[in-house]
């Protein structure tokens, strides 16, 4: 997911190394729960996203930063629902041996798609993350007025800006990925596999396209948002201290509450940015190191792909958390919907209890 080409990993077949190392124990022994911790993170997410999506397009709830943060969700959200199928299929359904059920034409034209639509949303989320971070950072400057920043509807064409450039950015991305035929097994059944982009292999000589594709994304999908985030997410930092300060010497109680709020908004945003940074800086240099380093995508990227997974998996799924302990108005809203759900749940179980006896006495 996480990865230009992760796929599944089967440890032994892909590397071709006899002695297994530390790094290909600890592999194969976190891939036999990989699939089981996934399905649990991915419904938690996909769970918790939609009621991100309902609280936060509430009307109330509607600002220019709450539309990034619906945008966030909603890649979240898929990013997850392709992840669901592929950890029971190729985790939970399957062990590590290849086989011709594990790799048939239909799973790998999926696994293609699953590749390229977690790419897409990965980058959509990172490239919003940072718009999310110049927002804010804006918003502060402007002392909180909101005068230099667009409104919601101005923002939520940004928003879907950030989708379309991401998609027609993976444009590369999806011509490079194909299904293969892989050499037949001895019992000379047909087994389908991506093809090799020759990307950290100096045997291999990789196209134009891979090539790329390969740097764009390393570059401009995982690097440079990264960098742009440590830059403005140190600003915002730089900016709680002041605030800090400034609000030292307030006296005025209903200025200093004010300034608090504006304080608690930004240490969440604060968090969310800085777990995008701890999830994808990581990778980006990882990937680097990969199109340097003759071997490494084999005996160490590839190895690491599922940890990578599953902490981003995480980065997708922890949000609401975020946004219940660190945001009152969002806590608030949350428990309404849920007081309100509650009633409806009982109002159309009374209802039913009701037909059932109004039914059953018509019936004597």
């Amino acid at each position: 997911m996480t990865a230009i080409y992760n796929s599944t990993i089967d440890v032994d077949e892909d590397t071709g190394i006899t002695s297994p190392n530390f790094l290909q124990r600890f592999a194969r022994q976190y891939w036999s729960i990989h699939g089981y911790l996934s399905l649990v993170v991915c419904t938690f997410g996909i769970l918790t996203n939609i009621v991100n999506i309902i609280i936060l397009t509430e009307k109330s709830m509607r600002t220019s930063i709450n539309c990034i943060l619906t945008g966030i969700a909603i890649s979240d959200i898929l990013t997850m629902m392709s992840y669901m199928p592929f950890a029971i299929h190729f985790y939970i359904e399957h062990s590590l041996v290849v086989t011709p059920e594990k790799y048939t034409y239909g799973w790998v034209t999926f696994l293609v798609f699953h590749i390229n639509i977690t790419t897409t949303t990965h980058t959509i989320s990172i490239w919003l993350a940072v718009f999310l971070a110049i927002l804010r950072y804006t918003f502060i400057l402007s002392k909180g007025r909101g005068e230099r920043i667009p409104n919601t509807q101005n923002t939520t064409l940004i928003v879907c800006l950030i989708y379309a450039l991401s998609s027609i950015f993976n444009i590369p991305h999806y011509l490079t990925n194909r299904v293969v035929v892989r050499p037949q097994d001895e019992f000379n059944e047909t087994i389908y596999g991506l093809g090799d982009v020759g990307i950290g292999n100096k045997d291999s000589r990789p196209t134009t396209l891979a090539l790329i594709n390969f740097w764009s994304y390393a570059i401009i999908g995982k690097l440079l948002p990264c960098v742009l985030i440590t830059i403005f997410g140190g600003l915002l930092l730089h900016t709680l201290q002041e605030t800090k300060e400034r609000t030292k010497i307030l006296r005025s109680s209903s200025v200093e509450q004010r300034v608090r709020q504006h304080s608690r908004t930004t240490r969440m945003l604060l968090a969310i940015i800085v777990l995008f940074l701890i999830t994808e800086l990581p990778q980006g240099i990882l990937i680097v190191i990969s199109g340097i380093v003759d071997g490494f995508f084999l005996n160490v990227y590839i190895l690491l792909g599922d940890v990578m997974d599953i902490i981003a998996l995480v980065n997708n799924a922890i949000n609401f958390l975020f946004y219940c302990t660190m945001s009152q108005h969002f806590r608030n809203s949350f428990v309404d919907l849920l007081r309100s759900s509650l009633k409806a749940c009982f109002r159309y179980s009374f209802r039913s209890d009701e037909i059932g006896k109004s039914t059953s006495a018509s019936m004597v």
